[in-house]
């Protein structure tokens, strides 16, 4: 299996799970597999990444994840 197709499964985990995740889920597991997916992924997966971190910063439960959310977007962008 290529690295690829497991980066896919990442991001389609992340896609399906983080919008009904808690605001403790989501500060704990969102991040270092959307890491995987912003530094190793393609640059489709990182734009649904991007999309997926707008999507969870509209959620108005999210008081401890907003300030990485909103860290770890221009990070994104800029790869």
């Amino acid at each position: 299996m290529s690295l690829e197709k497991d980066y896919e499964k990442i991001i389609t985990l992340l896609e399906n799970l983080a919008p009904v995740w808690s605001d403790a889920e989501v500060n704990q597991r969102f991040f270092s597999l959307g890491m995987a997916v912003a530094t190793k992924g393609t640059k489709d997966q990182r734009q649904r990444l991007i999309t997926l971190c707008d999507k969870l910063l509209e959620r108005d439960d999210l008081s401890r994840a907003v300030n990485a959310l909103k860290s770890f977007l221009p990070y994104i962008k800029s790869m």
